[in-house]
């Protein structure tokens, strides 16, 4: 990214270790991830506990949310005068 380090990957060494990779659905994808800001000591781990390849997942899921009831109106300090 703008000529600037963007990521670092584990390389596999020669017993098979490949640090943060797991192989799911026939693929090495990543578990752990650090971010941090460059030139920054402070990092952030993300850790990916589970990767799941083409899942069941329910239409339920996907239907839009019912819409939000209407706000009463604001009284914004009128007062009405009596008839």
């Amino acid at each position: 990214m703008e000529g600037r380090d963007a990521g670092k990957i584990k390389v596999t060494k020669k017993d098979g270790d490949v640090g943060d990779f797991k192989e799911a659905g026939g693929f090495l994808w990543r578990h752990s991830i650090q971010l941090g800001a460059k030139d920054r000591p402070e990092r952030q781990t993300i850790t990916v506990s589970k990767i799941a390849i083409n899942p069941t997942i329910d239409d339920a899921r996907f239907k839009m949310p019912a819409p939000m009831p209407a706000e009463a109106p604001k009284d914004e300090g009128h007062v009405r005068e009596a008839r």
